[in-house]
């Protein structure tokens, strides 16, 4: 073979298909399940559908691997899939923004500022009026007995024109002290109703401030779970939305190919 001397085994091999070499005990090979096949096929004359078969075959066998891939792929990624869909619901129920954790804790930030100016001038009006507290800060109200004691600015002036009048009857040359005392009532009386109308012009909702204050710590609870900042938390969203469709397309993929596995 090839100008290459051979055994007469491998001429066999090699010419198996062309001639019949035969021999002593050759008539043994007869036994031989492969050339009997052979045989039958060659006599039936059906070597397409034998090619046919074969590559059918073929293709079984790629197919029955690629399942059992599957499904080694599948039981590894099934316990990632579930922690990804818990993720999933709750980055849905949160609905995430960027910047939107900022945004909150600056308006939070601006009620404690409002609060604050609430309960300095409710303060105000403590000292400036008769004990005549605003009813938008409950903080700022105190007990009667303090509010009996504390009579505030106006009341004393009042009570000081009150004397001042009285006097300036009987001595002409105190007047002008009754009038300036009555003055005076009369701008610290205008002052509380600068501060009051300050007070009612406060923008408090405490409702609104507890749905942010809500948020935020959402927004802190699945930083720390998540080990990410929350202006990712978007962009991860999409990211394990895009994973788990692709783990349930191979679930999808390995029921098709068991079925046709089936057929």
């Amino acid at each position: 073979i090839n100008d290459k001397l051979s055994t007469i085994s491998k001429v066999e091999i090699f010419f198996n298909n062309f001639v019949e070499i035969t021999g002593q005990h050759s008539q043994i090979s007869l036994l031989d399940q492969k050339n009997q096949l052979n045989f039958i096929d060659r006599f039936s004359e059906t070597e397409d559908l034998l090619f046919n078969s074969r590559e059918l075959y073929k293709t079984f066998k790629e197919n029955q691997k690629k399942l059992e891939s599957l499904k080694l792929e599948l039981s590894k990624d099934q316990s990632e899939l579930d922690y990804l869909k818990t993720v999933q619901k709750e980055l849905a129920a949160l609905k995430p923004k960027k910047e939107e954790k900022e945004e909150l804790q600056a308006k939070i930030k601006r009620f404690t500022n409002i609060e604050n100016t609430e309960q300095q001038l409710n303060l105000a009006l403590q000292l400036l009026g008769e004990a005549n507290f605003s009813q938008k800060s409950k903080s700022m109200q105190t007990n009667s007995a303090n509010q009996s004691i504390q009579q505030g600015a106006l009341s004393a002036i009042k009570k000081s024109y009150s004397i001042l009048e009285a006097i300036s009857a009987k001595d002409e040359s105190l007047m002008p002290l009754s009038t300036k005392c009555s003055n005076l009532y009369d701008q610290i009386s205008d002052l509380i109703s600068d501060v009051e109308e300050n007070l009612q012009s406060l923008d408090i909702n405490s409702s609104e401030i507890e749905i942010a204050r809500d948020r935020i710590s959402e927004y802190s609870r699945l930083e720390r779970k998540l080990n990410l900042n929350n202006n990712q938390f978007v962009e991860y969203l999409e990211e394990i939305t895009s994973k788990i469709n692709l783990i349930d397309g191979g679930e999808i993929e390995l029921k098709k190919l068991q079925a046709a596995l089936d057929k």
